[in-house]
């Protein structure tokens, strides 16, 4: 599931014409984690103009955030981007979140850090604005070494 993934990967695993089942997949060669959840079908575009143009300054901060809680087996993601320094190197803070299927009312979460190049989210958000039509198609955001 993990395998040669240094970031993250925002996956439709189904749609219809007012839903989309999306799984994100993430991993900082510490720690990873994988959840799915229901979205909107235009909450990629959202998510790709929220962060369209990150970063503007070394104080800029962009958040967005994917699915809930509410459904048992599934799960959320929140990002936070920030700019580490005044070179403009972008620390990306992501936190997932599942309800468990296995242990009832329970849930589990990660919270990882990644350093990510602003041409990185610039590429990332070209994909996002395209992940609306196919089931299996992918939008990646590659961490920095």
């Amino acid at each position: 599931m993990f395998d040669n993934l240094s970031g993250v990967a925002i996956e439709v695993e189904w749609r219809d014409e007012d839903v989309l089942a999306l799984a994100i997949t993430a991993s900082n060669k510490r720690l990873a984690f994988k959840t799915r959840f229901y979205a909107d079908c235009d909450a990629p575009k959202r998510f790709a103009s929220v962060l369209s143009g990150f970063p503007t300054d070394t104080a800029d901060i962009r958040e967005f955030k994917f699915g809930g809680l509410e459904l048992t087996g599934y799960g959320g993601a929140k990002f936070r981007f920030t700019c580490h320094d005044k070179l403009g190197h972008v620390v990306l803070s992501l936190s997932i979140a599942e309800k468990s299927d296995v242990f009832y009312g329970q849930f589990e979460s990660i919270t990882m850090l990644m350093l990510i190049e602003p041409s990185a989210i610039d590429s990332f958000v070209r994909q996002l604005i395209g992940l609306h039509s196919d089931i299996g198609q992918l939008a990646k955001l590659e961490m920095s070494i």
